[in-house]
């Protein structure tokens, strides 16, 4: 008697082997491949001025998501899709899975760039200082305040920041330090300090609250300089896992083009930012293995 159960299990054997490859085929697609075939990308955002946030209308704005959209355009990708969520929960959600990118303003650094890749630099945020309206003290950078021993500074709590005004030679005496960015300018207005420094970034998302009223930035501001002569500042890129380099890459290249064009520079203006905020003439390499900046 001929037995068939050879034959079907080297036809089944056969199937299986189709399967197998077919969903590994599936399963090889990168992350690249998915949004170009798809058109379609998700974005990481902690829902934040200037960096990225949801307007009232539902529309999500800010520097970082400009770029991407500008970015990926021309690629045909414009389905671009945000997923909020807390700063500190970026990088976990990135690695996650959750979105493909970030948008919230991560600095590259070192200890970051043990976690995730970062795109070449988008922009620098260093310091600057709130005042009272018409800077009456005239307070344009530390030298000024260290100069004067009247002035008090307010400064978040462990920011790299207030870390900046004391490298500089401020005395730990004439500087406050705050939990929340609410508590200094609060304390600004009511005169209980004379000038508050934070970030660049920072301050526009303060100066964009309309009921945020009697105080300024300080124009212009001398910050600190590193050894080299550099203003010290922290440096943003947008994030991606350490698998997806072939992502990153593309995006850098189109961010080379936006550079190249000026369209880069207009998005950073554009945003309330200055050309100080220029993404300096540094790598993401090079960031990635200088010293730590305080945080």
């Amino acid at each position: 008697m001929t037995r068939l159960y050879p034959t079907l299990g080297a036809s089944a054997f056969t199937f299986a082997i189709t399967v197998g490859l077919a969903c590994s085929s599936a399963q090889a697609e990168t992350t690249k491949e998915r949004i170009l075939s798809q058109k379609s990308v998700t974005i990481g955002i902690h829902n934040r001025v200037p960096w990225g946030y949801r307007d009232q209308a539902g529309n999500v704005l800010g520097l970082q998501p400009s770029i991407i959209r500008a970015a990926l355009a021309p690629l045909g990708v414009t389905d671009v899709k945000f997923v909020i969520g807390e700063f500190n929960t970026m990088i976990p959600g990135l690695l996650a899975g959750r979105f493909d990118m970030t948008a919230a303003g991560v600095a590259i650094t070192p200890a970051r760039c043990k976690s995730v890749i970062f795109s070449e630099p988008d922009l620098t945020s260093g310091d600057g200082l709130l005042v009272a309206a018409g800077n009456p003290l005239k307070i344009h950078g530390f030298e000024d305040i260290k100069n004067n021993p009247d002035i008090r500074l307010a400064g978040a709590r462990g920011s790299a920041n207030a870390a900046h005004a004391i490298q500089a030679g401020v005395p730990t005496s004439q500087i406050q330090q705050f939990q929340d960015v609410e508590s200094m300018v609060s304390a600004l207005v009511a005169k209980r300090v004379d000038a508050v420094i934070m970030s660049a970034a920072t301050i526009i998302a303060t100066m964009s609250d309309p009921n945020v009223k009697g105080i300024e930035k300080a124009k212009p501001f001398v910050p600190l300089k590193d050894a080299e002569g550099n203003d010290v500042a922290l440096v943003t890129g947008i994030a991606f896992r350490p698998d997806d380099i072939d992502l990153r890459d593309l995006y850098n290249e189109q961010l080379r083009k936006l550079k190249e064009s000026g369209e880069l520079e207009k998005i950073i203006l554009a945003t309330g930012f200055t050309e100080d905020n220029l993404p300096p003439n540094k790598t993401a390499d090079r960031l990635c293995s200088e010293p730590e900046q305080p945080k």
